[in-house]
């Protein structure tokens, strides 16, 4: 779930601001939406551990990633198909 809730996140474009145009109660009141772009420091994408041996990526909890080798071990941020046109293959054991 919380894998999830990160690439909702990381999707959202826009932040909405709900105001009324008038402060005259005889005036029929506007609603007026304005848009701001959403900025986070946080890096998009979903992490993941690359095993330069095997050339399969893992999420870094995946039981897998405990018995690499640390030289194997390649931290990498981004997007899962990136990965697999990069020619990386999901582990089996956690399906990422």
């Amino acid at each position: 779930m919380k894998r999830i809730a990160v690439l909702i996140f990381a999707v959202i474009s826009m932040i909405l601001f709900v105001g009324c145009d008038s402060s005259d109660s005889t005036v029929v009141d506007r609603i007026i939406i304005y848009t701001e772009p959403a900025t986070t420091t946080e890096p998009v994408g979903i992490n993941y551990i690359i095993n330069r041996n095997t050339g399969k990526f893992h999420y870094p909890d995946c039981s897998s990633v405990d018995q690499m080798a640390e030289h194997n071990k390649k931290k990498y941020t981004g997007d899962r198909d990136d990965l697999i046109s990069q020619g990386y293959e999901p582990c089996k054991r956690c399906d990422p």
